[in-house]
């Protein structure tokens, strides 16, 4: 069972009683409302078994997944716009 569902850095709540797939479900809609929004990155610690639906739907908002760590079945992954252009300098 899912312990606990962030919903910001440093804000987790839990749902006593609720099953699995509640919990990675919730999991997953607030991750889409914050892609939603369009940020150029964001940091997320979700749990492992929504790694691939994660994927799938960051890819669809144009995001670029990279799971950044990886512990007692929660990653830390990152989420960047790939749309977004390369940012150039001059260098003299």
């Amino acid at each position: 069972m899912l312990d606990v569902i962030e919903i910001e850095p440093g804000l987790r709540i839990n749902f006593p009683g609720r099953s699995d797939d509640f919990c990675l479900g919730v999991e997953v809609g607030i991750l889409a409302g914050e892609l939603a929004s369009a940020p150029m990155s964001l940091t997320r610690s979700i749990a492992v078994a929504n790694v691939l639906q994660v994927r799938e739907l960051a890819s669809k908002f144009g995001y670029r997944v990279t799971i950044d760590s990886e512990t007692a079945g929660i990653a830390l992954i990152s989420l960047t716009l790939f749309r977004q252009k390369p940012r150039l300098q001059v260098v003299r």
